[in-house]
């Protein structure tokens, strides 16, 4: 387990906000979505994921764009006349529950079968404690087409906006 820990890869890895909530709502669901690790690590952990889907699609024969940055989901792949919205997922423990937002649930229920859902889990972090953490490593689960509506999906958390006093 010790070591397992080191390399980042504790079998119930989460971010920490999550984990705060999941702790509060729920303690025994495992994630593993980064708990534990430094920010830095979860961003390594994040690129080598992405680097592992676009690897995985580029060999499936498909053009990759990473537009993570500005919309609800990582990767745009094209393939002739087929498209496909992928989600991708990185995660140092095993596949269980991953964290989406509302709008990532909404869009690949939008884009259903046109979209997928790559997970990549088990990924081993080095060089953690240095200032630029290592990612390599792990196992690419393929979800394609992913139909969202099949998955058992449970709250973690809610944005509440409380009532304008009345008093």
């Amino acid at each position: 387990i010790y070591h397992a820990v080191e390399l980042g890869r504790s079998p119930d890895s989460m971010a920490p906000d999550a984990l705060a909530v999941e702790q509060t709502l729920r303690p025994t669901l495992s994630v593993g979505q980064g708990r534990g690790l430094t920010s830095k690590e979860r961003r390594a952990v994040e690129l080598h994921a992405m680097a592992v889907a676009s690897e995985f699609l580029r060999a499936e024969g498909f053009s990759i764009t990473d537009k993570s940055a500005n919309n609800s989901y990582d990767l745009l792949a094209k393939r002739l006349d087929e498209e496909l919205f992928v989600e991708v997922k990185g995660t140092t423990g095993g596949a269980g529950a991953v964290l989406m937002t509302a709008n990532e649930i909404r869009l690949h229920t939008e884009k259903y079968p046109h979209n997928a859902l790559l997970i990549v889990c088990e990924i081993e972090l080095s060089d953690r404690r240095s200032d630029a953490p290592a990612a390599s490593g792990g196992r690419l689960i393929v979800h394609r087409p992913w139909h969202i509506a099949a998955a058992i999906m449970e709250p973690v958390a809610y944005r509440v906006i409380p009532a304008l006093k009345t008093e």
